[in-house]
């Protein structure tokens, strides 16, 4: 068989294009209006969605017991968590009979992150959002409020009968050690304050593990991650604690019992624990394994919206034969274009932290994606559509920047690949072919990602991936009969991913490996 390659064909490689230039017109002005469409509906739902709209604000008074009224509904009652609209000015009064009423006026700062960076990221659409969250209020939030003063008094002895408190996962760089130890603190608090009711170890972790604060310290968390998951957990008291010295002759936990209402600290928090204990209840081996997997477990459902494409085929001459994405006619067609591929992940929570902070984790890759390709500068197959259906899955690290706007992270990910490829060349008596072929492969992607809610992710990304060119090989013979010669399949795409995160799957995952 004769060995075609790239230079055979020099002559016809910049063929004029077959469609009209009015068509192309149509087509680009199809695509845009996808764009502009998707950027619109996207940049609505980040700058109109619930979460934005409203803010749930602490409140506490002294005394307590306070009836707080906001526009003239009440929404609550001292010491509790409210959740008001936001606006650029706004007032809350507290009342209290034999006291007297109490107007307080909330101070109010503009959220870069969330309303300037937000919509910065939807482009041309930007000016609108920023418009409607300076109009609605949404692009304010309300600062802490602080305990109102209401009477004489300046402070107030909460009684211990009122005290509920809830154990935040000792920090440790052990996680199964940290969670016995927590349920030996447990049952410390209850003997130390017998009138106070102690929630469950074993039912507040799973809350920290909802939020993914099962391992950090609460000191860097921000404000807002700290109020929810305050009020999904109904407490007043938290303590928090570090183990130290699991590994010498006194380990010990160290920590405050504090009020998160008054923010006041009800005490130091001193446990030296028996070394014998410590010794029985460090984990085997395989506790440490099950646990490790289960932050393996993705937590992200993603849809990459794909706004650049370029798929190559390197011969072994060094010629590089770009191949172009294809869609069907009319609307749906160019959305099939644009919507590149699907999958799983793991997602960083949103934690925005104090400070600058470095990541290495491994992340996990499931992924399914379809694409059309035809090459028009290689005569014996310009006629020829290549259907390209693709499934990934993979586990390789990730390298990542923790900063107040978002998360910028590189991954490196070994993966293997099933890849099916349907071909039909036109106008020849040749008919339909397919081929199919499973193979490792190589994958990077540079990204930056955001949340604009609690549960939905929008990641920037350029990705890479350095498929098999054996599979390419077999298609292009089998297409045209001929050999050929292929040393590498490059696909590469930039995009916009939308991220739906569902923590639960790892809370259970991690629950299981704990119990």
């Amino acid at each position: 068989m004769k060995v075609i390659k790239y230079s055979d064909h020099l002559d016809t490689a910049f063929m004029i294009d077959k469609d009209s230039s009015s068509s192309k017109l149509i087509n680009k002005m199809g695509k845009l209006t996808i764009v502009f469409f998707l950027q619109f509906l996207l940049g609505a739902c980040t700058t109109l969605n619930f979460n934005n709209y409203t803010q749930k604000l602490k409140v506490s008074s002294t005394p307590k017991g306070a009836d707080v009224y906001y526009e003239g509904e009440k929404v609550g009652k001292t010491p509790g968590y409210i959740r008001i609209r936001r606006n650029r000015e706004s007032s809350l009064e507290f009342k209290k009979e034999g006291q007297r009423l109490k107007t307080h006026e909330l101070e109010t700062a503009y959220r870069w992150t969330d309303s300037f960076v937000m919509n910065l990221i939807f482009g041309a659409m930007a000016p609108v959002g920023w418009l409607i969250d300076f109009t609605t209020g949404t692009g304010f939030e309300y600062e802490p409020l602080g305990n109102v003063q209401l009477g004489d008094r300046k402070t107030e002895k909460w009684p211990e009968k009122d005290w509920i408190i809830a154990i935040a996962p000792p920090l440790s760089n052990d996680v199964l050690a940290s969670d016995q130890v927590a349920s030996f603190l447990e049952k410390k608090l209850m003997n130390t304050y017998p009138e106070a009711e102690v929630k469950p170890y074993q039912e507040t972790k799973l809350r920290f593990i909802d939020y993914e604060l099962d391992e950090f310290d609460m000191t860097e968390v921000d404000r807002e991650t700290l109020d929810d998951l305050y009020y999904d957990l109904g407490v007043t008291h938290l303590l928090t604690t570090e183990l130290v010295g699991l590994d010498h002759k006194s380990p010990r936990a160290l920590g405050e019992l504090k009020n998160i209402y008054t923010d006041e600290k009800e005490r130091d928090f001193k446990v030296y624990l028996d070394p014998d204990v410590i010794t029985s209840i460090r984990p085997d081996f395989w506790d440490r394994t099950t646990s490790m997997l289960a932050d393996l477990v993705p937590n992200s459902i993603t849809f990459d919206l794909q706004a650049n494409n370029q798929f190559e085929l390197l011969f072994t001459d060094g010629t590089l034969i770009p191949g172009t994405y294809q869609a069907s006619s009319g609307f749906l067609g160019e959305v099939y274009k644009i919507i590149g591929s699907f999958g799983l992940t793991s997602l960083r929570p949103q934690k925005v932290r104090k400070r600058i902070g470095l990541v290495f984790r491994f992340v996990p890759l499931f992924q399914f994606g379809f694409g059309t390709i035809n090459f028009k500068s290689l005569s014996a197959i310009e006629r020829t559509n290549f259907d390209w259906y693709k499934i990934s899955f993979g586990l390789g690290p990730q390298l990542g920047l923790e900063t107040h706007i978002g998360y910028f992270y590189f991954n490196l990910t070994p993966a293997y690949n099933f890849s099916i490829i349907d071909f039909d060349i036109a106008d020849t008596d040749q008919g339909d072919g397919s081929v199919s072929a499973g193979r490792l492969i190589g994958a990077t992607e540079v990204g930056y990602s955001v949340f604009a809610t609690r549960r939905f992710n929008l990641s920037l990304f350029v990705r890479t991936v350095f498929a098999s060119p054996n599979i390419w090989t077999t298609a292009f013979e089998n297409a045209t009969g001929t050999e050929i010669e292929l040393e590498e399949a490059r696909d590469t795409f930039a995009g916009i991913s939308l991220g739906f995160y569902f923590p639960e799957a790892r809370t259970w995952a991690s629950q299981q490996s704990r119990d």
